[in-house]
């Protein structure tokens, strides 16, 4: 987390960590709009473009956390 988010803001980006994923980098979450949310922060597939395209590179730890702290 310490680094892609400013020193402040570590300690509430675990917090959303765990509350989104439970520190689980492989958590999916399927939602009611055919939506679906990937890896530590839950980042949903509307940002695909963040990563080429390659959702499944959201299971990566650093990718998502560091596509979490660009949304």
């Amino acid at each position: 987390m310490a680094q892609y988010f400013p020193p402040s803001q570590v300690d509430n980006a675990l917090t959303i960590m765990r509350l989104e994923s439970g520190g689980n980098p492989g958590a999916t979450h399927y939602n009611a709009n055919g939506s679906v949310d990937y890896g530590l922060l839950q980042i949903n597939s509307v940002h695909s473009a963040a990563v080429g395209g390659d959702l499944d590179s959201l299971y990566d730890p650093a990718t998502n956390i560091r596509v979490a702290a660009t949304i």
